[in-house]
């Protein structure tokens, strides 16, 4: 799912990239997985897209979300790059 919304985004699909965005992440969650680097780095595309879709408040809870997971595990193994939180 989550590389079919990456191609899909590519293709400038995004409302289609990003529905599967959300699944690909609750299925993830729903696994236990919420705090896996997989679904992190999930989470990070899934903010991108919506900031691209000018859903700036869910972008924002999300990349809330994000750190706040981050902070607990005080490890971050995705390979978002940090600094994109400051943009």
């Amino acid at each position: 799912m989550y590389l079919l919304a990456r191609v899909l985004s590519q293709q400038r699909k995004r409302k289609d990239a990003e529905a599967l965005l959300r699944e690909s992440i609750r299925i993830l969650e729903e696994a236990g997985l919420g705090e896996s680097p997989a679904c992190l780095q999930r989470m990070m595309f899934h903010s991108m897209e919506l900031m691209n879709l000018k859903q700036l408040d869910e972008a924002e809870n999300l990349r809330r979300k994000i750190l706040h997971i981050m902070e607990l595990s005080k490890v971050c193994t995705c390979s978002c790059n940090p600094t994109m939180f400051l943009q």
